[in-house]
């Protein structure tokens, strides 16, 4: 690295390592010159000696330039010691580890566009593998079957999104690779905090003087000093605080499991509804109920019914009777291997009306996209409903798991439902694409403060159909 690399540490709060430096060793100066300007919360890592470094940090932080310059540093440093073994096959080898390689794309790119051409023997595009003048030998490497990440003994390992790589990758395979003979055996990981599994761990170890080995610094977006703070309170706004607490702040956010925040709080005298309506409709099996939320233009669910164990043909007169009574404008029914047919006995139904039918394909992604989006919005209020006790116990007991690999699965408790909760989502998501098709002023759900007390309008249940009297 030059001179501009190599800036005084100005350490921000919020990067923060509750271990003191210690005397460096592997600090020699690489002859290798690139054109990096680390800021101070980079600078903080690069200057640390340790041999297992752990950067946490929130998105755009600059965590993975910083490992991808610091192996760069290290393995072209190592390639000069005079005094490395001969019998070493390549004389410096370094892994790059992400969980899958999809993710490591950009890092590779990043890393060709940043070595010197001068400096290439050869690139393998297949492999993504890189060699460099000096014996040095850079190698990209999924994690997703740990089972093939042997057979060599590594100088550098570099972990990206760390807290995403399965466990038994690091422990039974990765690990061993940084005890051979003649090696460094270096460690730099970096990565946002994925809940408080054993990447929480590892950086634990690096705030724990007792282990003189490790080194961590915990970070936040906005310690990157390049990050338009306007960019950082558009996020603050749009997402939800346990997930800005983890994708922002950069903190390990306890994995308690709770999907949605302040459900009670979003909890009102029931009312008419105001403006255009929204159904959602969650087609329940013989095991599971078929589930209907009728939401208004202003985010009040404000009709509820659920069933089960009747005939197809009487669930689809139940959902017609449930649309027209609550004189919907639009249906959001879901569609998958069960809900395809009997939502095109539903259009067959609905011919002629001036209903619209936008069916919701629920796949992984899209159903973490539509309980996001519902999470959000009650967690900022901008939706409301009576104390209607299916749906609201349903929304506080929703919960999320994480696989080994990182993927998040949405789902009720063992034993416990979610139709109520799915059928709410389906008609907020809805109720948005209902809004941005709107021409007027109206649409669009509004903060659930607003609303007061209706005069204490009859409210009732009606054989699981939970609406006001006049609205039939």
């Amino acid at each position: 690295m030059n001179s501009k690399a190599r800036a005084v540490p100005n350490t921000q709060e919020s990067a923060s390592s509750s271990k003191p430096s210690k005397k460096p060793r592997r600090q020699q100066h690489s002859q290798l010159s690139l054109d990096y300007r680390p800021h101070p919360g980079q600078q903080l890592f690069h200057d640390r000696p340790e041999r297992f470094r752990i950067i946490a940090a929130g998105a755009r932080f600059g965590k993975d330039t910083a490992c991808l310059m610091e192996l760069l540093r290290l393995v072209t440093t190592a390639a000069a010691e005079p005094d490395r073994p001969a019998t070493i096959i390549p004389r410096v080898h370094a892994w790059i580890v992400g969980p899958t390689y999809p993710l490591l794309s950009e890092p590779w790119r990043v890393l060709k566009r940043t070595i010197p051409p001068s400096l290439i023997v050869a690139t393998n595009e297949t492999k993504m593998s890189i060699e460099l003048v000096g014996d040095i030998l850079i190698e990209c490497r999924s994690a997703e079957h740990p089972e093939t990440l042997v057979g060599s003994g590594l100088d550098v390992l570099c972990l990206l999104e760390f807290a995403l790589i399965p466990e038994q990758a690091w422990t039974t395979s990765l690990r061993p690779r940084l005890a051979s003979y003649g090696r460094w055996g270096l460690l730099i990981a970096s990565g946002t905090p994925k809940g408080r599994n054993w990447a929480h761990r590892l950086y634990l170890a690096g705030q724990n003087p007792d282990q003189p080995d490790y080194w961590s610094m915990q970070a936040a977006t906005w310690d990157n000093p390049l990050i338009d703070p306007a960019e950082i309170e558009s996020m603050r706004d749009t997402m939800t605080s346990r997930a800005f607490a983890q994708e922002v702040a950069g903190e390990f956010v306890t994995d308690d499991g709770a999907v949605f925040r302040g459900v009670r709080g979003c909890i009102v005298p029931p009312r008419e509804p105001r403006g255009s309506v929204t159904v959602g409709v969650d087609w329940g099996t013989r095991r599971d109920r078929t589930a209907l939320c009728a939401l208004d233009e202003n985010g009040h669910l404000f009709a509820f019914e659920s069933f089960r164990r009747i005939p197809w043909s009487q669930i689809l007169d139940r959902v017609v009777s449930f649309i027209e009574a609550t004189r919907a404008e639009l249906v959001v029914p879901e569609i998958n291997s069960i809900g395809d047919p009997v939502t095109q006995d539903l259009e067959s139904r609905l011919a002629g009306r001036a209903i619209r039918i936008e069916p919701f394909l629920t796949t992984a992604t899209t159903k973490r996209q539509a309980i996001d989006r519902l999470a959000l919005a009650i967690e900022q209020r901008r939706v409301s409903y009576p104390d209607i006790p299916q749906l609201v116990n349903e929304l506080e007991i929703y919960e999320y798991s994480q696989s080994p690999a990182g993927n998040v699965r949405f789902s009720a408790p063992s034993g416990q439902h979610d139709d109520a909760v799915m059928s709410f989502a389906f008609a907020l998501h809805g109720s948005v694409l209902h809004a941005r098709d709107a021409s007027g002023p109206s649409g669009g759900y509004v903060d659930a403060v607003g609303y007061g007390d209706d005069g204490g309008r009859s409210y009732e249940n009606l054989g699981n159909f939970w609406v006001e009297r006049s609205s039939y």
